[in-house]
């Protein structure tokens, strides 16, 4: 009796500790994930800025290769 409840113990904590290593893991690309959205914003609204700073109007034509 003794053996197997060690046994099942060593299981079940393991599940426990993995899934606590995959949320701390999770969480932090997800912190990753909202500082880049929030600097892709800020330079986003930078560009509209300075575009209306410089009043440059965008334009669908292709810029010519030389």
């Amino acid at each position: 009796m003794a053996i197997s409840f060690c046994v099942l113990l060593v299981i079940v904590g393991s599940f426990f500790l993995l899934n606590v290593v995959l949320a701390v893991i999770m969480d932090a690309f997800d912190d990753v994930d909202k500082n880049h959205a929030m600097e892709e914003e800020r330079q986003a609204k930078e560009t509209i800025a300075l575009k209306e700073l410089y009043e440059i109007q965008d334009t669908d034509e292709e810029l010519p290769n030389y």
